[in-house]
């Protein structure tokens, strides 16, 4: 009988600051604990039953051992890769590299500043819309991103001005992430970023463990994050972009019955991170943890006897958090789950352990 493993990335999920937290200022985070302190109903939930929220009291967690706090540098670490430490810009960037993109492009760039996505595009929308300039920002992050309205300044070009940017400065800074950010509307009070949103990333090899198992024949399926990650990888593309089309996604090919292939599915779940977290909006995590206990608890009595389900995370995103808006330097959490019985580690890992489990389940 096929293998069938289905791995569950909640993103910005954390479960305790770690000993390092204090390198970043996150001392006192703990996105799990935090929220279900906020948001009491998930104590009658799924994920509460297997474990999910007290993964550090039990010792079922990974720990990083790259220097950043980001989804690139932890998923790569995943798989075996640690990267080194990546340059951050919380006062804007050089105004060298803002006149070499403006001469390169042609344009002219507002911004520069780090701000949060929505409140980017409502204090410089408008001006973006109304001349055509991209606008420039960052965050906490190793991360340069360009927002720009795609009536003004088109989806193509936008995705252009973020290939080459990142092709000359991913290396050269080093940066993690140059990333696209397309949004519509026609005022401040209207704009919205569209689904189009494109990630360019450090330039890395082919990854050796999915690689592998792309050449044991195991048919590698992902979704977007994961496909952006891992871009010179042999995967398939999973449809849709929200957790919803995913949690949709999982439950039509489990109720497909058992696979022709060996199949690994990578889910970055990232609504928690991108929509919640970030947004430290703690009633919607606490939702939508709800909504993917449920999904969770349906897809359970689906599974074959040589399917399983793995949860993880990259780092946190403790929506309670108030010295700032970003990821959170915190543990991840590890549940195993197959037909037969829920696993736990017996003593925290590494995260690179979730690539070594994935490995091993399909050798």
């Amino acid at each position: 009988m096929k293998k069938r493993l289905f791995y569950f990335l909640l993103d910005g999920f954390g479960c305790g600051e770690t000993k390092d937290a204090f390198r970043f200022k996150d001392e006192g985070a703990n996105t799990a604990l935090h929220i279900l302190q906020k948001y009491p109903d998930l104590h009658s939930s799924y994920l509460y039953d297997i474990g999910l929220f007290q993964c550090q009291d039990n010792s079922s967690y990974c720990y990083p051992q790259n220097p950043n706090k980001d989804t690139f540098s932890c998923t790569q670490e995943m798989f075996g890769s640690v990267m080194g430490e990546f340059r951050t810009f919380p006062n804007g960037f050089p105004s060298s590299i803002i006149h070499n993109l403006e001469n390169l492009f042609d344009t002219h760039l507002i911004g520069n500043i780090a701000r949060s996505g929505t409140r980017i595009i409502k204090e410089l929308g408008e001006e973006s819309y109304k001349n055509g300039f991209p606008i420039i920002y960052t965050s906490a992050d190793s991360v340069m991103q360009f927002a720009a309205h795609v009536e003004t300044f088109p989806l193509s070009q936008l995705y252009y001005l973020c290939e080459i940017a990142c092709r000359i400065y991913c290396h050269e800074l080093p940066l993690g992430r140059v990333i696209a950010r397309p949004f519509q509307g026609d005022s401040s009070d209207t704009f919205f970023r569209t689904g189009d949103r494109k990630d360019f990333v450090y330039p890395t090899p082919p990854n050796p463990i999915l690689t592998n198992l792309y050449n044991h024949q195991v048919h590698i399926f992902c979704n977007r994050i994961f496909k952006e990650i891992f871009h010179n990888n042999a995967m398939e593309l999973i449809p849709g972009k929200s957790n919803d089309t995913l949690y949709s996604y999982t439950i039509s090919r489990l109720q497909a019955g058992p696979p022709q292939d060996n199949e690994l599915f990578l889910i970055n779940l990232e609504d928690f991170d991108m929509l919640y977290g970030h947004r430290r909006d703690v009633q919607g995590y606490g939702s939508e943890l709800m909504k993917f206990s449920h999904i969770l608890q349906q897809s359970i009595p689906l599974l074959q006897d040589n399917d399983a389900i793995l949860i993880g995370a990259d780092h946190g995103n403790d929506p309670t958090f108030e010295k700032h808006t970003d990821h959170t330097r915190e543990y991840t959490p590890y549940i195993w789950i197959d037909s037969h019985s829920v696993r736990h580690l017996e003593q925290p890992m590494p995260l690179s352990y979730i690539g070594q489990t994935i490995q091993t389940f399909f050798a």
